[in-house]
């Protein structure tokens, strides 16, 4: 609600064809997992699902760009 969480978000890509999203907010694991005091509210997972074919797509154009590039 308030704005914390994705203003937290950082993403990175720390190698080829690696792409990293992490939160830096302090409660963001505890939000994700849950804790033994309350329920999971997964945030990141969900995204991460929604974007799979898109993912798959880039990566798969990425190999693409390199076997061709070799050949």
């Amino acid at each position: 609600d308030t704005g914390n969480l994705q203003a937290h978000l950082e993403a990175t890509n720390p190698k080829p064809l690696i792409g990293q999203v992490a939160s830096k907010a302090r409660y963001a694991g505890a939000l994700e997992f849950g804790t033994s005091k309350m329920a999971a509210r997964p945030y990141m997972r969900p995204a991460r699902d929604a974007k799979v074919k898109e993912i798959r797509k880039d990566f798969a154009d990425a190999i693409d760009k390199l076997v061709k590039r070799s050949g």
